[in-house]
């Protein structure tokens, strides 16, 4: 009967500790994947996984690793760095983002002390509009003098903003 009762609190232990662990990694984004920005308390925003068809998708990874590189681990661009620390290997990481947009969506941006975060809001609250998205090309003239450009070299991108 005991050996039972220890049978199954094991199957138990491990049924939960399993689930945590794929809930830790399911949670984990990857390159391509797609994340939305949520603000956490203090004064650090948190980039959430989401599938990339979901209309609060704005950012999408380009690469992640160990943080070993160079100062900049990104590609050129202006990619956004989230820098962190792996739990699993006690060892700085990092990981790239480039803007998921659309022609036409509208961009609130939130400064916090790990950089600036943008999120996708209504239109005629929020201070930006993409009017340009160009794929396969990485060059700030495509926008113009009177647009913001953030360009990315990996995958060649230009996106234009306009402010409000």
């Amino acid at each position: 009967m005991v050996a039972k009762v220890g049978i199954a609190v094991a199957g138990v232990v491990l049924l939960v500790f399993g689930g945590l662990w794929i809930y830790a990694v399911a949670a984990t984004p990857e390159p391509g994947d797609c994340v939305e920005a949520k603000s956490t308390s203090g004064d650090r925003g948190e980039l959430v996984k989401i599938d990339c068809s979901a209309p609060a998708a704005v950012y999408q990874v380009v690469d992640r690793g160990s943080a070993s590189r160079a100062q900049n681990p990104c590609p050129d661009g202006d990619y956004h760095v989230d820098r962190g620390r792996s739990r699993k290997i006690s060892r700085k990481t990092f990981t790239c983002y480039m803007l998921q947009v659309k022609e036409g969506d509208c961009l609130n941006v939130h400064d916090f002390s790990d950089g600036r975060v943008y999120g996708k809001a209504a239109c005629g609250t929020a201070p930006h509009r993409v009017e340009r998205v160009v794929a396969g090309k990485a060059d700030p003239a495509l926008c113009g003098g009177s647009l913001k450009p953030l360009v990315y070299s990996t995958p060649a991108t230009t996106v234009c903003l306009s402010s409000s």
